[in-house]
């Protein structure tokens, strides 16, 4: 990666995000302790907080680090490569919208399914007819909303079920883990958008062990489990048939917060593990399946970013 861009990208992309989500979450969660705090009447509920705070900060913050590496937005470019960022603005009014208004269980599984479903339709229309059929097109919208819909909603639950920063953290790996995977599978600028979310999701980590109920519950996991999904697709439509398995993972890594032990501490060690289980078996399936790499006369998948 050249210099100058890596030091956008750790400033505008890293920093700036990060500070910003400090803030903005310190002091909404703050404010929110403190409302909580005041006597109410019986039967008066406290309120769950600001939950629709972190879905938006973490699409802001893939939208800044997509736009340190494109270094321009188009309203609705024609080129499907550069809408990751109309697919994180879509995640994130989602996210608000599942964080601002508590909906029932089916209503929020059918309305993932819509948003899943609209934002592989954004990444993948393009591809249509020439790349890919019709019959192809839809199947994966089909299939992605489904798919999106069902892991999401087993993954918010578990998340949910974490106590504190434990599942902020266990995230935190999971993306990290994950960003290098979408490097090897030939999609270096959506790894490198992850920049920004891993900054959110650090500045959500450091608030959560002040105030225990941050967390990525009820809108952050579909704007995470979106952008996984957002990844693989970018992905799949720049590797060879034989690293779809790795994406397949790469998708499902959220069913990981599934996993629980009893204890807050065994639950995070468990994630931990089955993190560092499937990332492993992505990298496996990418390196011996041939998937990327910077060898002698491979294509620098950095080339298109220089300058």
């Amino acid at each position: 990666m050249p210099d100058d861009l890596f030091q956008r990208l750790v400033l505008h992309g890293g920093v700036i995000p990060g500070a910003v989500s400090l803030l903005l979450l310190g002091v909404f969660w703050w404010m929110h302790r403190r409302r909580s705090a005041v006597p109410r009447d019986e039967g008066e509920p406290a309120g769950d907080g600001p939950r629709w705070l972190l879905p938006v900060l973490l699409a802001g913050g893939f939208v800044a680090a997509d736009y340190v590496v494109k270094v321009r937005f188009e309203w609705w470019p024609t080129d499907n490569t550069m809408r990751a960022a109309h697919a994180a603005i879509l995640l994130g009014v989602f996210g608000f919208v599942e964080g601002l208004i508590r909906l029932p269980a089916w209503g929020v599984s059918l309305a993932r399914a819509v948003v899943f479903g609209g934002l592989a339709w954004m990444l993948c229309e393009g591809y249509a007819p020439q790349a890919i059929s019709e019959a192809d097109l839809w199947g994966t919208v089909a299939v992605s909303g489904l798919a999106g819909s069902l892991i999401a909603q087993a993954a918010d639950r578990g998340t949910g079920a974490a106590v504190g920063w434990t599942g902020i953290l266990a995230w935190v790996i999971a993306i990290g883990a994950l960003q290098p995977m979408l490097h090897l599978a030939g999609f270096s600028s959506g790894s490198m958008a992850l920049a920004g979310v891993m900054a959110v999701l650090s500045s959500a980590l450091i608030v959560s062990v002040f105030v225990r109920d941050v967390s990525p519950s009820r809108g952050a996991v579909s704007v995470l489990t979106g952008l996984l999904l957002a990844g693989a697709l970018g992905a799949g439509v720049q590797s060879e048939p034989k690293s779809v398995p790795a994406l397949l993972l790469m998708v499902c890594m959220p069913l990981v917060f599934v996993l629980s032990a009893g204890g807050t501490k065994r639950t995070l060690m468990v994630r931990v593990v089955a993190i560092g289980l499937v990332a492993g078996s992505i990298a496996a399936i990418l390196h011996f399946g041939g998937s990327g790499g910077d060898g002698p006369g491979e294509d620098d998948p950095y080339a298109d970013y220089y300058g």
